[in-house]
């Protein structure tokens, strides 16, 4: 299947039942696809779009840009080709958006400012009260007492400041409360510190959040993660945290491979994965154990992942043509190689019987 836009591909989706495909590119586009490879619908955004998501009812599209701008698209309602709910949700660039397993919870990754990295979690009602919100309300402005969430286990508060008059979004954020470094050894040596958030991911359970920290700052960390880097450098440390979504604290950190960029949970819950971008591995974690039990070469620039069965983690390595095949049973390791120029994020179909990759290098989609 060959991608219509025009440079790299970033992000690819498929809808929970499979039917449907939606990618994201720097050509500030979101398409939309059948399982044929025909697009169907062309949605112009307001940015260079770093990440798309479907809402588990299939109602809602996710798009995060980076101009620091999340759009909600109804699915529904596509003739005007325009979302139906767009925030500034951060003055930098969203990296990433997701939403909980039972849909009510809209989480996103992004950036403040270099030193200034968050993840945020929008609750969204039900999609018929949010969309009853957006007829009676089309010129009201988002509203302005949402929180931030996570900055490293640090919290801050800060107005949401609307993009344009926009249908009412979701109306504010909870606070993830720092956590009792007496309850959590291992997090308590990193009070004090942040970092910047890369990627998300929800346990299949809905109880937990995975964030990946890309950079970390403050005493004893340098703040220094590149596009360009090696297992020969000497990077910082860095972590993946778990915040708890009941109690919307964070209560553990785990110690994975260098600068982490791309976070994945398997179905069954048995194992958390990391693609970590500077040593060329991949974390695997233990939730249970709450530690890393597994660290596994692939070689350079490690990104997007996606888990097969509980079985096989396939992850895209950007400094190649290769995706790794991951038996997550005896953790060795097997190849698709020559899958195309820098694949960089993949995506199971529902069925489990096609893998799809968004080739950085060609600016096109691998089937």
């Amino acid at each position: 299947m060959q991608s219509s836009h025009v440079g790299a591909v970033t992000s690819l989706a498929f809808s929970p039942t499979g039917d449907r495909l939606a990618s994201g590119g720097k050509d500030r586009t979101i398409r939309l696809w059948n399982v044929k490879g025909e697009q169907e619908f062309l949605l112009q955004t307001y940015a260079k779009v770093n990440s798309v998501v479907y809402s588990p009812d299939e109602h809602l599209l996710a798009s995060a840009g980076t101009d620091g701008t999340v759009q909600l698209w109804n699915l529904q309602d596509l003739k005007k080709g325009e979302p139906f709910a767009a925030w500034k949700a951060y003055r930098g660039s969203v990296k990433k958006v997701s939403f909980s397993p039972d849909g009510q919870v809209l989480i996103t990754a992004g950036a403040d400012d270099r030193t200034t990295e968050l993840c945020k979690l929008w609750p969204i009602e039900s999609f018929d009260n949010l969309m009853k919100q957006a007829q009676d309300n089309v010129n009201s402005n988002l509203e302005q007492n949402s929180r931030h969430l996570c900055n490293g286990i640090k919290t801050s508060q800060l107005p949401a400041q609307p993009l344009v008059p926009i249908p009412k979004s979701p109306d504010r954020l909870a606070e993830v409360k720092p956590i009792d470094p007496k309850a959590a050894k291992e997090i308590s040596e990193l009070k004090g510190h942040h970092g910047s958030v890369r990627s998300v991911a929800f346990s299949p359970d809905g109880q937990t959040a995975w964030v990946s920290n890309y950079e970390m700052y403050g005493d004893g960390f340098s703040g220094t993660a590149d596009d360009v880097c090696s297992p020969e450098q000497n990077h910082a440390q860095s972590f993946l945290y778990r915040i708890n979504t009941q109690g919307l604290t964070i209560d553990r950190a785990v110690q994975v491979g260098a600068v982490p960029k791309y976070v994945a949970t398997t179905p069954n819950n048995r194992y958390v994965l990391a693609s970590n971008w500077c040593s060329w591995d991949v974390s695997v974690i233990d939730p249970v154990q709450n530690k890393e039990v597994r660290r596994i070469q692939v070689g350079a620039y490690p990104r997007g992942i996606a888990i097969a069965d509980n079985q096989i983690a396939y992850v895209a390595v950007m400094g190649s043509a290769d995706v790794a095949a991951i038996n997550l049973t005896d953790f060795s390791v097997n190849w698709l190689r020559n899958v195309g120029n820098a694949p960089r994020h993949l995506n199971l179909d529902p069925a489990g019987k096609y893998l799809y990759a968004t080739l950085n290098g060609e600016g096109q989609v691998a089937k």
